[in-house]
């Protein structure tokens, strides 16, 4: 069985549990201030939809909660059902979904750096990445469409000196980069020029 599929039931389930949210914020929005509207949002939708995020983030069928995140945004930022979000979610500086799995991956992988072996502990060449982590190619065509792969793509996108941060200066740098950019993809950021002096 595809290990991407027995994510479906869960990412449905979050779903109905998301559009019923969203019945809410749209009671809020005429009664409240956008401050209030944002603290409901992280309280009644982000939490649920942060849940578990690094095991299902990168499957396809997440973009069935993407969709509806986009719709809650219309919601805090009052906009009709057909406009561009993007704006929205850097104007509130709120994290896309596939931001979101950015985030976490990149966290997940700061945390447990001991864990990853890089290239310059297997190998004497000194090349430009050499502090990338090195993927197990035991395990790569097992993992390829896990969360470990992806965690250490992404983490190796980065330039050395943001890597090498101390963790709060680092969480801190990545998630301001992502509100700015708002990426509508994992693919997006990782065809993202990354300028070390502009991340």
């Amino acid at each position: 069985m595809d290990p991407q599929l027995k994510w479906h039931a869960h990412i449905d389930y979050v779903a109905g549990k998301l559009n019923s949210r969203l019945f809410l914020l749209k009671q809020l929005r005429g009664q409240v201030s956008l401050t209030t509207l944002k603290n409901a949002y992280y309280g009644l939708f982000h939490s649920i939809l942060s849940y578990g995020l690094l095991l299902w983030g990168h499957t396809p069928h997440s973009t069935k909660l993407f969709i509806i995140q986009k719709k809650a945004i219309r919601i805090l930022a009052r906009l009709s059902y057909n406009e561009h979000a993007k704006p929205s979610f850097i104007n509130m500086g709120i994290l896309t979904l596939p931001s979101m799995f950015v985030l976490q991956c990149l966290i997940h992988i700061k945390k447990n750096r001991e864990r990853y072996v890089s290239f310059e502990q297997v190998h004497s060449y000194n090349t430009r990445h050499k502090g990338n982590i090195v993927l197990n190619s035991n395990r790569v065509n097992s993992s390829r469409n896990g969360p470990n792969y992806y965690s250490v793509n992404l983490f190796n996108k980065l330039p050395s000196r943001v890597r090498d941060m101390p963790f709060n200066q680092f969480k801190s740098l990545i998630s301001n980069h992502l509100k700015r950019k708002a990426f509508y993809s994992i693919e997006e950021f990782l065809s993202c020029p990354c300028d070390p002096d502009a991340v």
